[in-house]
């Protein structure tokens, strides 16, 4: 449950990746391909935002669990 949306988002990733390798194998106007391939690696930045600010979390509450004397 923990890295629901970033499982989520790579999906739609690996969609727009596929969809824009149909558009090249389809032969639709490069101006589709190009658009198609800028949501993906926007959304794939998303994803990566996603990830380093779960890590960052996880850090940040690990370091707060070792400061609380038991």
């Amino acid at each position: 449950p923990a890295f629901f949306w970033e499982d989520v988002v790579s999906f739609a990733v690996i969609a727009l990746h596929t969809l824009y390798l149909w558009a090249l194998y389809d032969g639709w106007s490069s101006t589709y391909q190009m658009w198609i391939a800028l949501a993906a690696y926007i959304i794939y930045v998303i994803n990566a935002a996603q990830f380093v600010w779960k890590l960052r979390m996880a850090r940040l509450q690990g370091a707060a669990a070792e400061e609380v004397p038991a």
